[in-house]
């Protein structure tokens, strides 16, 4: 079939694929009611072949969401494959079949040309509110999915080009906000519409055949492309272990254990050993698991090609049911995005083995989502701020992070809300948004540096809903680099901190006062590289902008600075002095890797080694590979151990690539800091280019 079809046409409609995403993403903007959409942009589309492969996406959209609709179509086509009709719409959101989390509402349109289905148009938008128990439909502590809104299996919005009034009614009507929702999915039909015109117009001008025919060829290519990139890997398995802060409930963190095996011409990934589902919210469905794998698997193999669902094929799943990565009904899902960003990290772990010449440091590891929701009774109306305040870019091997970003395959997302909209439309004040000094994860090559947000409330009725993550486990660092910045969501009321909730970064309907000012601390990724191999050139950079304090370019980039200028011999001084004080370790290799009852390692140090570290039992300590993501661990201290020496068992030795007898660094994982006025530095809008010459 392929070789009917000239290349340089294949170029032309792969072009007018893209484009027709890109307008329908642009209707979708300029119809919509909703700021999350039209100024946070909060929505993908794409193009979807007859089977449910993805056959095109914009720049502007987000990973996540896309192929996300790919796996969310096959539960639509198993119900209504054999019944549909050119003008139906289906709609749907469930987490568990193929869906996000319940706000992601998706739409898909099949598109017929004489009798038979050549694409589907689809989008998903992210609604404000979906119902459920709380004021934007979730938080970081609920316990199952019907406190979260309203639950859409596979159902046929529009049958034959007539809308179904009464699924209509019935959604809406158990939304807040109604109108604003309602005006979404208007939206939504008009830009699923403008797709099938412009498809129709693709069929007319080149032929229904052709646009077939280059569709299956541009998935085949995408697929063959990718294959050949897997070739060149080294076969063989790959293993990392992460951790979530917590399950939303309990103060137990969440682990994710990953094993990746390279094959001839496929990736293999494996998900035994992670988490089984919890109460809370730190759930997620297979859609999102798959999506956080393939992201990274098609960044770091096959970066220059536009997106396909052809890339998608040389990958295999295990996917443990009853998972936190494949949770079953009720489980509560809110969690969702923040387990993406971990496997996302996990992959990058992984992928910094396998190609160490392109390494990446953890991610932001959280979406960030922060509600402060009112209810004004004059009006009779919610008001909902919905914020996800972006941190700083991991390093890479090749460059510095940049800072207050979105993630990588976060599309056109903006970093924060306008102030001028956010203040007209509910009652608060947005008084500043901050570069987080020394808010960076170190490394030769830094992150970018996390930002700061304060809010001033002002009204008596409001409250505050977070779901986040690495407030107290922070983004890794890989070869030899620091861990990243830390997340967090505060208040200071009266002028003094007050905590929201007992878990870090879950929070659930706690009761704001007029005047007090909620702060959140967005994260920053991991660094790659020693810091101590950092040009001091562009320490000195940083502390001159005053991103980075002398303290720190002292105590972890070991630079010497006086009169604004390196001290060259202070700091070759310093270094030599700090490369030496590193703690190193014996590894002993066991049978068998030792976890707790929470699924968490256990490292048993010797008093002395774990004096010299200064941990105590309980606390957190990381292995550190010259290559690669680091193996972290809690610490058991034991008089029954020998001094320098630790035993690991085999799934440490794939992780850390060592052997019997190697010894490996070894350190302390800081702690989070406190939320308070002063631990930022200053506005975010003065240009980060505008740097000292190094």
């Amino acid at each position: 079939m392929t070789a009917k079809i000239d290349p340089i046409t294949v170029e032309v409609i792969q072009g007018s694929f893209i484009t027709t995403v890109r307008n329908m993403r642009a209707t979708l903007i300029r119809t919509t009611f909703a700021p999350i959409l039209y100024d946070t942009r909060d929505l993908s589309c794409a193009l979807l072949s007859h089977t449910g492969e993805l056959v095109a996406m914009s720049e502007g959209d987000f990973s996540g969401h896309v192929f996300s609709l790919q796996v969310g179509l096959t539960p639509i086509l198993e119900k209504f494959g054999d019944e549909m009709k050119p003008g139906d719409v289906y709609m749907f959101n469930d987490p568990y079949t193929g869906g996000t989390h319940l706000n992601d509402i998706a739409f898909y349109k099949p598109h017929f040309v004489d009798g038979k289905i050549i694409l589907f148009e689809t989008v998903r938008a992210h609604w404000s509110d979906v119902g459920g128990a709380n004021p934007g439909s979730f938080s970081g502590q609920d316990t199952e999915i019907y406190q979260e809104g309203v639950r859409i299996p596979p159902v046929k919005l529009v049958d034959q080009g007539v809308l179904n009034q009464g699924v209509w009614d019935m959604l809406f009507a158990n939304v807040r906000i109604a109108d604003e929702q309602e005006g979404n999915a208007l939206a939504m039909l008009d830009s699923v519409k403008v797709g099938e015109e412009q498809i129709n117009e693709l069929c007319e001008k080149y032929g229904t055949d052709a646009v077939e025919q280059c569709r299956d060829a541009l998935l085949d290519r995408a697929e063959q492309t990718l294959r050949e990139e897997i070739k060149k890997l080294e076969l063989g398995e790959y293993y990392v272990e992460h951790y979530a802060d917590s399950n939303g409930i309990t103060p137990d963190p969440v682990p994710l254990r990953i094993r990746m095996t390279v094959k001839d011409e496929t990736l293999s990934v494996d998900f035994t050993g992670t988490a089984e589902e919890f109460e809370g919210p730190m759930n997620v469905g297979p859609a999102v698991t798959q999506a956080g794998v393939f992201v990274v698997v098609k960044a770091w193999l096959d970066p220059h090609t536009p997106v396909n669902g052809g890339t998608f094929r040389p990958l295999e799943f295990n996917l443990p049911k009853g998972s936190v990565v494949n949770c079953n009904p009720p489980r509560a899902v809110a969690g969702v995005w923040e387990l993406y960003r971990k496997i996302q990290s996990a992959m990058a772990g992984i992928f910094s083995q396998v190609q160490p010449e392109n390494a990446g440091g953890g991610a932001m590891e959280t979406i960030n989502h922060i509600y402060i929701t009112s209810y004004d009774p004059v009006a009779a109306r919610h008001n909902i701020l919905y914020e996800y305040p972006q941190g700083g870019f991991p390093g890479t091997s090749h460059s510095d992070g940049s800072t207050g970003s979105p993630s990588y395959d976060g599309g056109d997302v903006p970093s924060i809300y306008p102030a001028e909209s956010s203040e007209q439309r509910q009652p608060l004040r947005i008084e500043s948004t901050e570069v987080t000094r020394d808010g960076e994860g170190a490394g030769r090559f830094r992150s970018g540096f996390g930002i700061t947000r304060r809010i001033r409330v002002l009204s008596d009725n409001s409250q505050l809903n977070v779901m986040s993550d690495a407030s107290v486990i922070p983004p890794w660092g890989v070869a030899g680099a620091t861990e990243g910045g830390f997340n967090a969501c505060g208040v200071i009321r009266d002028g003094k901190p007050v905590a929201p909730s007992s878990l870090p970064g879950k929070v659930r309907s706690f009761q704001l006062k007029r005047d007090d000012l909620v702060i959140m601390r967005a994260t920053a990724g991991g660094g790659v590289g020693d810091p101590l191999e950092r040009e001091p050139e562009l320490v000195l950079n940083d502390v001159l902008l005053e991103y980075v304090s002398e303290q720190r370019a002292h105590d972890i980039y070991g630079v010497v600075i006086k009169d604004s200028n390196v001290d060259k011999e202070g700091t070759e001084a310093l270094r030599a002095k700090l490369f030496k004080e590193k703690h190193y370790i014996k590894i002993n290799l066991v049978k068998d890797d030792t976890y707790d009852e929470r699924g968490c390692r256990i490292s048993t140090l010797s008093q002395e080694d774990a004096s010299m570290l200064g941990v105590k039992d309980g606390e957190m300590i990381e292995f550190v590979p010259s290559i690669g993501a680091p193996l972290r661990s809690w610490v058991a201290v034991s008089a029954d151990v020998a001094k320098g020496s630790v035993e690991l068992g085999p799934l440490a030795q794939i992780a850390l690539k060592i052997k019997d007898g190697e010894t490996i660094q070894f350190r302390r994982l800081k702690q989070a800091p406190e939320i308070t006025h002063y631990n930022t530095q200053h506005d975010i809008s003065q240009p980060l280019n505008q740097l000292k010459s190094a």
